[in-house]
């Protein structure tokens, strides 16, 4: 049972982290709408204060770029 609990936590971690390093990648990429996607989905998992402030940041600055005011607003709002 406590394998099983951090058996769990092994593979949210490892979940998390592909999102995010893909996310970083496609951004490099230029492929900024899959970046986006894949943060968004970051963003729903369990994230530690920094990771989530990390994540937002991304996404603000993509929304930015990509013209997306409207989620660029939300986001920004539900950082402060």
């Amino acid at each position: 049972s406590d394998a099983n609990n951090f058996e769990k936590k092994d593979i949210s971690e490892g979940i998390k982290r592909f999102y995010i390093y893909t996310a970083e990648m496609n951004e490099k990429l230029r492929r900024l709408g899959d970046a986006v996607k894949l943060y968004e989905r970051a963003l729903a998992l369990e994230l530690s204060d920094s990771e989530k402030k990390h994540v937002k940041e991304k996404l603000m600055a993509l929304y930015e770029k990509l013209g997306k005011i409207r989620e660029y607003m939300i986001l920004k709002n539900s950082v402060n």
